[in-house]
């Protein structure tokens, strides 16, 4: 009895054994399988974000495409239409050297976003403004370097009255800009030019004789560093047709005119009256110069003959700024006009009564703080100031 009892219990903690290893090997093979499922899952997830990644980079790919091409075809229309605009501007040229006159045709219309192509009405500008930029020869390439936040400025003089002269900006290291100015601009920046171009890398910008700003005269450059930079500057001029004094048209044409009155302009027909037998053979030269840039004259409203040196009112600034001490309120208003000032500080100027010795006392902040002009316009005043000074 004794050893069948216990051979049931040997028997029966061998079975409890088993069945124990049995629940042991089934829960590892449960842990195994969530592993493996685990494992799947993470795999899947991977894939889907690989795809979900791929499948946005090609849309963000595909918008590129899309807004590059388009900008490709809006570049070729205003190309298209750019050449379209010089075929015709050319023979508008041509047809002013034959018949001394534009033409009238509705297609003739883009000659009005040109200035008069007469050299006589290009301005001429001899006065330096910017005696503290470098001065660039033609063709002379200029290693430099800017800060960031600061401008280095340059000048150029062109001496035609036709051509154009290009301004490039080479990169070497960092994001410099180029801004341009003529006459009215001496310290280009990025709130006040003329021309800018402000593309990360290269820069280059091409001023023709046909640009409404042309000049003759003395063209200033700011390179601003928009970060650290290192570049090279060089500009280069396309020559053409110099000024000649025979060119200019000057009070000694007109007063060689027998009677203003018989030499009048018809605003309806845009055609001059008959030149008087009487004037030389320079001033009927000098009268079908004006003839030619009579209809555009007209249509500005104004007559495009000089007025003689009599009736010639002192508007100028150095001719008014020579009695700037003598002005009155309205005077110094009209001068400021002449400036360019903005109206704000005109009005500042006309509610305070300032008058032109009160004006002439002011220095650089003054004019800034009490009359709200900006740098640029109160140096403006300053520089008037000084040759006034110097006169």
């Amino acid at each position: 009895m004794v050893a069948e009892h216990n051979q049931r219990e040997a028997t029966a903690r061998v079975l409890e054994k088993l069945h124990v290893e049995g629940e042991v090997a089934k829960m590892k093979r449960e842990r195994h399988m969530l592993r493996v499922l685990m494992a799947n899952r993470a795999v899947e997830y991977q894939k889907e974000q690989i795809l979900e990644r791929m499948s946005r980079k090609q849309a963000e790919q595909l918008k590129y495409d899309t807004a590059r091409q388009k900008i490709h075809e809006e570049g070729m229309e205003r190309l298209k239409k750019l050449q379209i605009k010089k075929t015709t501007f050319m023979k508008a040229i041509q047809y002013f050297k034959d018949k001394g006159h534009f033409p009238e045709q509705e297609e003739m219309e883009v000659i009005g976003d040109f200035v008069n192509l007469d050299p006589a009405y290009i301005p001429e500008v001899e006065e330096d403004l910017n005696p503290q930029a470098l001065l660039l020869q033609d063709g002379e390439i200029v290693s430099d370097e800017v800060a960031r936040g600061e401008t280095k400025f340059y000048k150029y003089k062109h001496e035609f009255t036709t051509g154009s002269l290009n301004v490039v900006l080479k990169t070497q290291e960092g994001d410099p800009d180029l801004y341009i100015g003529n006459h009215t601009c001496p310290n280009p920046s990025l709130e006040h030019h003329t021309w800018s171009n402000t593309v990360r890398g290269d820069d280059s910008i091409t001023i023709h004789y046909f640009d409404p700003n042309f000049i003759v005269g003395f063209y200033y450059i700011g390179v601003l560093g928009e970060t650290d930079s290192n570049y090279k500057i060089s500009v280069k001029g396309k020559s053409g047709q110099k000024r000649k004094a025979k060119q200019r048209i000057t009070h000694k044409v007109v007063a060689a005119v027998p009677a203003p009155q018989e030499l009048e302009f018809d605003t309806k027909t845009s055609a001059l009256s008959p030149v008087p037998e009487t004037l030389s053979v320079e001033a009927k030269t000098e009268t079908l110069t004006l003839k030619g840039s009579a209809q555009e004259a007209s249509q500005r409203g104004k007559s495009p003959y000089p007025q003689s040196p009599k009736s010639k009112s002192p508007t100028s600034p150095r001719e008014q700024q020579r009695s700037l001490e003598q002005m009155n309120t309205q005077e110094v208003l009209d001068w400021m006009m002449t400036l360019n000032i903005s109206p704000e500080c005109m009005t500042k100027v006309s509610n305070e009564g300032v008058t032109g010795r009160q004006l002439a006392a002011m220095g650089l902040m003054e004019l800034m703080e009490e009359l709200g002009m900006t740098k640029l316009q109160a140096k403006r005043i300053l520089l008037y100031k000084s040759e006034e000074l110097a006169l």
